[in-house]
């Protein structure tokens, strides 16, 4: 029914400990990566971006303008373009101009999201030999690393 499954459970002495949580369908939510709460934002700009989490694809991009932004998170849209200039200086999201000839030359932001600051991996491997020095990877790419045979 909900986004959770709460399993209680018993020490042998018959006393309850904690509760164990799990996600009970991962179809019905979507995750966001803890690190958020620890880069003090504001609320605004936790909402937008946890509106543009909400949005993304697997490749942790969006493509929503920001008219529909402010109007789902309740904002106006100079609002939402304050906030996005602060989001990008921050280095949690990127920009680019996506424009659309069908649309009388507006266009649309193109977002990705980047919760970590640090170098991040966007291709796949398969394979291959990696050589990094200094790496964080966002546990939200979708990487898939094949046999590492050394790092030096």
């Amino acid at each position: 029914k909900g986004l959770i499954k709460v399993k209680a459970r018993w020490r042998a002495n018959g006393s309850q400990t904690s509760n164990l949580f799990s996600v009970a369908n991962i179809d019905k939510g979507f995750f966001i990566h803890s690190d958020i709460l620890n880069k003090k934002l504001t609320v605004y700009e936790l909402t937008v971006l946890i509106y543009l989490c909400s949005r993304k694809n697997n490749k942790n991009k969006c493509y929503v303008s920001q008219k529909e932004i402010a109007k789902t998170c309740g904002m106006s849209v100079r609002e939402v373009s304050i906030i996005i200039c602060r989001l990008r200086k921050k280095g949690l999201i990127n920009t680019r101009m996506q424009f659309n000839l069908n649309n009388r030359g507006n266009y649309v932001l193109e977002y990705t999201i980047c919760i970590c600051n640090e170098t991040e991996i966007r291709k796949e491997l398969n394979n291959e030999l990696i050589v990094i020095d200094d790496i964080n990877i966002d546990m939200r790419d979708d990487i898939n690393i094949g046999i590492i045979k050394s790092i030096r």
